[in-house]
């Protein structure tokens, strides 16, 4: 891979669920702050930018087979879907073994390759599913491919020792990076 593009965006927030709708609330300079109506806490006479949708809600926009999920993961689920529907990604299948063809390219088959590449894959950890907790930051790379299997997903793991592309549950928080060759 010569020449690589970032081609994918996804957002979801309290002043908008998608990019068009975030961007034109920023053009109008709206605040996206509100009293705490959705969240479950009992500082519900605070103010904060919280998506005003219910968790409920949330999976309709993923897949109806997803249940159970933080509402962090399921947030990241929602902005990953949109950054691979606008990356212009047309053949979702093709990504895994484009994927692994890049890390089989590597000039070792562990974090260190990964680093080396021309996509500079990081170990960023991943956010866990049940509390939105960072783990094994410095010391994993977790990048998501865009081929789905119910409620897993491919995906691309590293360590110091080993690199491998297996089934991953789509609850966990790993990194998105959508990209065009």
């Amino acid at each position: 891979m010569t020449n690589i593009f970032i081609t994918g965006i996804g957002i979801i927030s309290s002043i908008g669920y998608n990019i068009k709708e975030t961007l034109d609330s920023i053009l109008l300079s709206k605040s996206g702050l509100s009293k705490i109506s959705i969240l479950e806490t009992t500082h519900n006479n605070f103010f904060a930018g919280e998506i005003k949708l219910t968790n409920k809600q949330l999976e309709k926009n993923i897949y109806n087979s997803i249940k159970n999920y933080s509402r962090t993961a399921l947030l990241g689920m929602i902005a990953a879907k949109q950054a691979v529907e606008t990356s212009g990604i047309t053949n979702i299948n093709k990504v895994r073994t484009e994927l692994d063809a890049e890390r089989l390219s590597w000039s070792s088959n562990n974090y260190y390759g990964a680093f080396a590449s021309p996509l500079k894959f990081s170990v960023a950890g991943l956010r866990y599913s049940s509390n939105a907790s960072l783990l094994n930051t410095g010391s994993y790379g977790l990048y998501w491919s865009s081929t789905v299997n119910g409620i897993y997903a491919n995906g691309l793991a590293f360590t110091s020792s080993t690199a491998n592309i297996n089934n991953h549950l789509r609850a966990l928080g790993y990194t998105v990076r959508c990209i065009k060759d």
